[in-house]
């Protein structure tokens, strides 16, 4: 009977063992999927399609190219909360749809892994926001005009920049805001 339990007690350790690996599996390939994700989601698809030399003899086509309009770019949205004091943003936080209460920051990608961002504009982020500056605004944005306390709105000017490396999105240029009461 003892021989038995060890036995079962030894298979049961294997089963977690490769459970574990399997999560492990997982996460990875949960990441290099947002990251190649990301990269098609803003890469530049060619449009221009040409025929070659076989084609052209085999066929005779009046032209050697065949051009198509570009297709609407696909915007990918999502939102972040506090950036990180070195300027960048966690991108295992980032919410496809707005959180009020945590949600600060709209991103929207532009090309391969990089992203424009700026202060999103509803009350509640808002808000968040103006409640600690010195973490929710002054990493990632240079204000026009002085921080006002009783500010009610930030207006971003300009966007800021960021780029996905790693698990960070890592910001190249800051967000240009002003405080309005």
């Amino acid at each position: 009977m003892n021989t038995f339990s060890n036995s079962r007690d030894r298979e049961i350790a294997q089963l977690r063992k490769e459970v574990n690996e399997l999560k492990s599996e997982l996460g990875k390939l949960t990441e290099a999927f947002k990251i190649i994700r990301g990269k098609v989601l803003g890469a530049d698809v060619p449009m221009e399609i040409t025929k070659s030399s076989a084609d052209e003899q085999a066929v005779k086509p009046t032209t050697n190219q065949v051009s198509y309009s570009k297709p609407q770019e696909v915007i990918h949205t999502f939102y972040l909360s506090t950036p990180n004091a070195d300027g960048s943003f966690n991108n295992s936080s980032a919410n496809a749809s707005y959180k009020e209460g945590a949600s600060i920051y709209k991103f929207q990608n532009i090309k391969g892994n990089q992203a424009k961002f700026k202060i999103d504009e509803h009350e509640a982020s808002v808000r968040l926001a103006l409640a600690y500056p010195d973490k929710n605004i002054d990493p990632v944005c240079d204000a026009s005009n002085a921080f006002d306390p009783k500010a009610r709105k930030i207006y971003t000017e300009e966007n800021g920049i960021a780029e996905l490396v790693g698990d960070r999105w890592k910001v190249i240029t800051k967000a240009r805001i002003r405080y309005e009461s």
